[in-house]
């Protein structure tokens, strides 16, 4: 093997395996089902665990300074990469990239006005099918649809400090008197014959990742390996060109 050959693979596998950062936030919720409505029937005050995680790249849609439309109906693009609830009665995961058929992109947005923020997300409308993007029950519930909302009031609170960048700041910018107003869950078939509805409050959900937040990587690297990369790159350039000389 040549000197060049030897350099130019090492970096390309150095390139390969170097992190990158998966552009997501992560909104998880806690909660108890002591407040919750619904055909579902629940044990007093059990748990339930929400996870929604969304791609914080996605660009708004809008036009609009005040609101954030992160979805794209005619591209079918949405931010919402997937959404999962965990109840006593079962668990199930909806993942927009397994939805097949003619449908609507899930719907990704933030308003904001002189008192409040809202965020607000649900799944894609139309393809007529019960499951369809979903896989898991939840009791009898066989699930079509849902809708994830939160509205925060209040002086110096927020969900996000730029309503046309998604959760922009969230992670970090969440103080200790944060003024939930309101946070919400529902899950539903095609038909509403099943239904369920959570609700949650200011303590029971955090925000992680996001603009501005590092990197995760299973094994942290250090920084410097892409430029080793480029300079064993760089120095298989060189030795081809001093065998040419």
């Amino acid at each position: 093997m040549s000197l060049r050959t030897f350099l130019s693979s090492t970096a390309a596998c150095i390139l390969m395996y170097a992190p990158l950062h998966a552009a997501t936030v992560t909104l998880t919720v806690n909660g108890t089902t002591g407040e919750s409505y619904g055909s579902l029937v629940y044990s007093p005050g059990s748990a339930f665990t929400a996870v929604a995680v969304f791609d914080d790249s996605y660009g708004d849609t809008s036009a609009d300074p005040n609101t954030g439309a992160f979805f794209d109906f005619g591209a079918a693009t949405t931010a919402l990469v997937s959404f999962e609830l965990t109840t006593e009665l079962g668990a199930v995961l909806y993942e927009p990239a397994s939805v097949t058929g003619t449908v609507l992109a899930p719907q990704v947005g933030q308003i904001q006005t002189p008192s409040q923020q809202t965020v607000s997300a649900q799944s894609h409308i139309g393809g007529g099918l019960i499951g369809n993007g979903w896989t898991g029950t939840m009791g009898a519930l066989a699930p079509s649809f849902f809708t994830l909302s939160m509205s925060a009031t209040g002086l110096g609170d927020y969900l996000f400090d730029n309503p046309n960048s998604l959760f922009s700041g969230a992670a970090s910018g969440l103080d200790s008197d944060f003024d939930l107003f309101a946070g919400a869950i529902t899950l539903a078939d095609s038909r509403f014959f099943e239904t369920t509805e959570l609700f949650f409050g200011a303590g029971e959900f955090t925000i992680t990742g996001g603009a501005g937040e590092p990197p995760v990587s299973a094994v942290p690297l250090p920084a410097s390996l892409p430029m080793l990369a480029f300079g064993l790159l760089g120095l298989g350039w060189a030795a081809t060109r001093k065998q040419i000389v």
